[in-house]
């Protein structure tokens, strides 16, 4: 007998039957009568059937209620009905009825769904849904948040209820220490994950950060370790375990751990949402870590800002130290910090200054170092910073008095211009680290106190080369105040010495004439007196006679204008007075004293300098005319020059243009050159300033 479906379906339509073959659903055609005329593969699997035959798969209630409703409506859609299944069982399904013409006679075609897979789908679907919401919030969070501990508490919070887990935690990666440790958990009972500190590849969250992929351990009961750690997590029961890299443009951020307490198995949208919320986390550290580092960026530039204000404005060298040390304490929270310097006699490295009372305690100590000892030695010696956070590995370590507590320690040298000043000396204390941040950061502040320490050591020798040239120009006044007098003693005794010669004759008259033994020896008093008096005046007049010829030697002007350049060094800078010195390079020596020289050049200068109080410019020449064997000294300025009225006496004795001049200086060098058969000018020049001349014999000149 030729089944009805031939009649149906014939080869014009043979691709739709096929297709109709290839369907996933149970589908089955009824004639109007409800005779089973066909059906294909998938329901032949799933429920009996006999062709041509009725029901034998529902209940015949069920069946005429669903005949009844098909010719009232004439199609049906998810209309549920529970069948049996080949093996017996009740099954709940949707079916779907749709009106079929087979050559002029009513049929319909049915097709099934399971109920139960629908239901299923629905849920997938939801659960989707929630997912989505959950990474969207999460995802504002990480994107408008910087509260890393919050992000993460809310993701370990959704990863455990959105994957149906147990628990949840996520480890940090520190990459100065390369070590994973605890920051948020969920669903613990015991504390013990929170004291989680593991090296990269230690342990199973070491392991998913070493290989950087996902380690997954099905039954943790099965693992052989007697860690506290991993006894702790067969304690709390768990089974199943996953471990997740955080992983953030290339770069490890963390570890997140999945924990269940049952088998776990998972689909493959599973593992997507899982990975999806491993990389919101990575991004949400990351974000923490740039945060982290710009406030940290901020917080030392508003640090090296306030030192820096502070160097400048101090110029001694022990406050400019002092300041240094509290500072980079109190900003940076270094446990000690302190500075060496160098003893010039011993070489000794001696501490300075040091942050704190245990800074004050150990400086009262007087503590200092030996060459090459201690890290402060090394690195004197290596001229590079040495850093180490472990202390008692160092063999030259040497533990200063009350830092008990130091673990870390960092030496820097403090340089400037090549110069070897110092070096600063950090300390730090566990569980903080100091890590090469710290290096750059007091590399900084060792390069601005290198600085301010020089700006401090400059100032202090311009104020000891003004002191020593006050010291200087007092004592040339008072030369000048005795040289004065002793012209004028000289003078002096010149003019006593005519009358006292008068007396000694008429008393050596007096002599010769008849006297009385008394009047011959009181006479004889007298003459004696006027002897004793007559040699006081001559030794006055030989203490002011310039120097004999005998005394003068081979002098060169060109070391004596360098020696005094050298001398005046400071108090040109001081006054802003720039210098330039053309020697001679042929110039013959001089015969002469060379101190009375040096003299005539150091008054000459020092009068020009003060002439230039708002600064200037100061020029000393020499040059040699042999034609007529002398040497000349030229010392020009660019002051205002001299008046006209006090130009033709400025070298006579008491004749000055400055406030608390003497006037003696100008009369002394001419005095001087004069002694030395020379001569002294002075001039105006026409673009401003004086020039002054000094013509001096050359001494193989002098000698013919």
């Amino acid at each position: 007998m030729t089944s009805p479906t031939l009649k149906i379906i014939d080869e014009k339509y043979q691709h739709q039957r096929q297709a109709l073959a290839a369907l996933p659903l149970p589908v089955l055609i009824l004639s109007a009568d409800g005779q089973v005329i066909e059906a294909n593969r998938r329901f032949r699997e799933h429920f009996p059937f006999a062709s041509g035959q009725k029901n034998e798969f529902c209940d015949t209630v069920g069946w005429q209620k669903l005949l009844e409703l098909l010719h009232q409506r004439g199609f049906l859609e998810e209309y549920p009905l529970g069948v049996t299944d080949a093996d017996g069982r009740v099954a709940s399904v949707l079916l779907s009825a749709y009106p079929l013409d087979v050559d002029g006679e009513k049929a319909f075609i049915i097709l099934m769904m399971d109920a139960t897979h629908e239901k299923k789908i629905q849920t997938d679907f939801t659960r989707q849904i929630e997912r989505l919401n959950a990474l969207y919030s999460v995802n504002q969070a990480v994107v408008s948040g910087l509260d890393l501990d919050g992000i993460l508490k809310m993701l370990a919070q959704k990863a455990a209820e959105l994957l149906d887990v147990d628990a949840v935690s996520v480890l940090l990666f520190d990459s100065e220490t390369q070590t994973l440790e605890f920051a948020v958990r969920q669903g613990f009972h015991t504390d013990a994950i929170k004291f989680t500190r593991l090296k990269v590849g230690s342990g199973l969250a070491g392991r998913a950060a070493q290989e950087r992929s996902i380690v997954h351990i099905s039954n943790l009961a099965e693992l052989n370790g007697n860690s506290a750690l991993v006894k702790a997590l067969i304690g709390e029961q768990f089974v199943a375990y996953y471990g997740i890299p955080l992983i953030s443009q290339g770069e490890l951020l963390g570890v997140m751990e999945i924990f269940h307490r049952a088998e776990l198995t998972v689909s493959p949208d599973w593992l997507i949402f899982l990975q999806t919320l491993a990389g919101q986390a990575a991004i949400a550290i990351r974000n923490a870590h740039m945060f982290q580092t710009a406030r940290q960026n901020l917080d030392e530039i508003n640090a090296l800002y306030k030192i820096n204000q502070d160097l400048i404005a101090s110029t001694d060298p022990g406050t400019l130290m002092k300041n240094v040390v509290d500072l980079l304490q109190a900003n940076f929270g270094y446990y000690y910090v302190q500075v060496f310097v160098r003893d010039a006699k011993t070489g000794d490295f001696v501490m300075r200054e040091g942050s704190g009372e245990i800074g004050q305690k150990i400086k009262n100590l007087g503590y200092r170092l030996a060459p090459g000892a201690g890290l402060v030695g090394f690195t004197a010696e290596t001229g590079k910073p040495f850093l180490t956070n472990d202390v008692e590995q160092v063999i030259s370590f040497e533990r200063p008095p009350f830092l008990i507590g130091t673990q870390s320690e960092l030496a820097v040298p403090i340089r400037a211009a090549g110069q070897f000043l110092g070096l600063l000396d950090v300390h730090q204390t566990p569980p903080l680290l100091l890590t090469e941040r710290d290096v750059r950061l007091v590399f900084t502040v060792a390069d601005q106190l290198a600085i301010a320490l020089q700006k401090a050591n400059l100032y202090t020798e311009l104020q000891e080369s003004l002191r020593q040239e006050q010291e200087t120009r007092a004592q040339l006044i008072h030369n000048e105040k005795l040289t004065v007098a002793g012209r004028l003693l000289a003078s002096v005794s010149h003019e006593l010495n005519n009358p006292i010669q008068a007396i000694q004759n008429a008393l050596f008259l007096l002599k010769s004439e008849n006297l009385s033994a008394q009047g011959r020896q009181d006479l004889e008093i007298v003459l004696a007196e006027t002897d004793r008096m007559a040699a006081m005046l001559q030794r006055l007049r030989r203490s002011y006679l310039p120097a004999g010829r005998g005394e003068f030697s081979p002098v060169a002007l060109n070391d004596l204008v360098d020696e005094v350049s050298m001398l005046v060094a400071t108090h040109l800078r001081h006054s802003q007075i720039s210098f330039e010195f053309h020697p001679d390079p042929d110039l013959p020596l001089v015969l002469g004293s060379e101190d009375q020289l040096r003299q005539v050049i150091l008054n000459l200068v020092i009068n020009a300098v003060d002439a230039m109080s708002s600064g200037g410019h100061l020029t000393i020449s020499t040059q040699a005319d042999e034609p007529r064997g002398e040497i000349l000294v030229t010392i020009a300025d660019s002051g205002p020059g001299i008046a006209p009225e006090v130009l033709p006496k400025i070298f006579e004795a008491f004749v000055t243009t400055k406030e608390h001049g003497s006037g003696l200086g100008l009369n002394i060098c001419s005095q001087i050159v004069q002694a030395h058969q020379g001569r002294i000018s002075a001039e105006n020049n026409p673009q401003g300033g004086a020039t002054f001349f000094v013509w001096l014999p050359a001494a193989g000149a002098e000698a013919e």
